[in-house]
């Protein structure tokens, strides 16, 4: 690989034939390394670019103090949880409250069920609240960061970095599950009969939460999270990739209509993706259309409830769409 000027990208397999790659940055680029399984170039204005082939290129976003990661939606109130302990609270998606929440760590993750919001994060981080304002610390029982959760109608799922997994009946007592990889887990589902955990290099399904199987489909590539919608299943990734299924076992490749990683998903009327600046909406979780996410910012996370679709970001950003073609920024406090 060679990396150069206004974001130049080569490849070659034997240093003498060489191919431009297509590039998602202008910027200068000033080395390049691989280890083992991915590339990364790094270059002007901290800009970093990771492929899985050397071909297929994409950004990959530096931290920011202000992020947001997740919002989950039940009982009427959307929660919003972020970097260094930040949280907010809302009954609209237009007004929201600061939180104070008994923890300064990073929340990546939530989930609503049972009538209890969660608040799931770095170094095993995990809040819990009856009414989405005032939270109170459970012992996950792990110190990795927690990149996922869900409930699934029967349990709820956290998981996160070295391929942690952690079940709860409650939310408040977890137990730890085997798994059969080392990769980052990003998103949980129930479908088809089956538990199905998606992550970093990772796509597994389990009749149980105890025995998983690996889908070699999700070798490779990076997953960032996952959403169902009257029985299809749609596993958002890196660089537009998107894996579909109706059935949990055999997965179709589908394109979100933009090279940006897409991190976040939700499907309520249609399935939607978030990226960076951009929403990719689709009817099928085949065909994609990406239109304007309202922000520059990159949407990490989306919910749905109280008829509107809601996404988080950077900045901090919060966007509302009522069907997720048109969307409207959010001031927060």
């Amino acid at each position: 690989m060679a990396a150069g000027s206004q974001g130049a990208l080569l490849s070659s397999p034997d240093g003498l034939t060489w191919t431009a790659c297509t590039s998602p940055t202008v910027e200068i680029l000033r080395s390049v390394a691989f280890n083992g399984s991915e590339f990364a170039a790094v270059g002007d204005a901290g800009t970093i670019v990771i492929s899985y082939d050397g071909t297929l290129w994409a950004v990959e976003e530096t931290a920011e103090a202000e992020e947001l990661w997740t919002v989950v939606f039940g009982n009427g109130r959307y929660v919003a949880g972020g970097a260094r302990g930040r949280a907010y609270s809302s009954v609209d998606a237009v007004h929201w409250m600061a939180l104070n929440v008994p923890s300064t760590e990073n929340f990546y993750a939530s989930a609503y069920g049972l009538g209890q919001f969660l608040l799931a994060g770095s170094q095993g981080a995990m809040l819990i609240s009856s009414d989405g304002i005032s939270f109170e610390l459970v012992n996950s029982g792990t110190d990795q960061n927690l990149y996922g959760a869900a409930y699934t109608g029967e349990k709820f799922l956290a998981g996160g970095l070295e391929g942690v997994l952690i079940v709860s009946d409650d939310g408040r007592n977890w137990t730890p599950r085997a798994t059969p990889g080392f990769h980052s887990l990003r998103g949980f589902a129930y479908a088809h009969g089956v538990w199905i955990a998606a992550g970093a290099g990772d796509l597994w399904t389990s009749p149980d939460t105890f025995t998983w199987t690996e889908n070699p489909i999700g070798i490779g590539h990076f997953q960032t999270g996952i959403t169902e919608k009257n029985g299809r299943l749609v596993v958002p990734g890196h660089a537009g990739r998107v894996l579909t299924s109706t059935d949990a076992f055999n997965w179709q490749v589908a394109s979100a209509d933009t090279l940006q990683n897409t991190n976040s998903a939700f499907s309520a009327g249609y399935f939607v993706l978030g990226s960076k600046g951009l929403f990719s909406v689709s009817a099928d979780g085949l065909s994609w259309t990406a239109i304007p996410a309202g922000t520059p910012r990159t949407v990490r996370g989306l919910t749905y409830g109280n008829g509107q679709f809601v996404g988080v970001g950077g900045g901090p950003t919060v966007v509302t769409s009522p069907n997720g073609l048109y969307w409207t920024a959010r001031a927060l406090p």
